[in-house]
C-alpha cells in the first residue's frame, strides 16, 4: 500500500526561482524513482474574476481536481510553487 501524499510550497516574488528550485526538487525524486508532480499553482488561478479573494477560491477549486488525478495516477509526492505579491 502506497504512502500518504506528501508536499511542499515554495513561495516567493515573481522571477525569484521557485520554478528552478522545483525542478532540482523534481530531478531528486525521479532519479529515486518516486512518484511526483510539480503544479504551479499560478496557473490555476490566472484570470480576474472581480470580486475579492476570487482568485484564491478559483485555485482551490481547480486544484482539488487535479490532485485527485495525481493521486489516482499513483503520485505520492507534490511540489507546488505559488507566487506572493508585496
Amino acid at each position: 500500500m502506497p504512502g500518504e501524499p506528501q508536499a511542499v510550497l515554495i513561495t516567493g516574488l515573481f522571477g525569484t526561482g521557485k520554478s528552478s528550485v522545483a525542478i532540482e526538487m523534481a530531478d531528486v525524486l525521479e532519479k529515486r524513482e518516486l512518484p511526483y508532480a510539480i503544479v504551479d499553482l499560478d496557473w490555476l488561478c490566472w484570470g480576474w474574476a472581480g470580486a475579492e479573494g476570487a482568485e484564491h477560491r478559483m485555485m482551490l477549486a481547480n486544484l482539488v481536481p487535479v490532485v485527485a488525478n495525481y493521486l489516482e495516477a499513483g503520485v505520492r509526492y507534490f511540489i507546488f510553487a505559488r507566487s506572493i505579491r508585496t
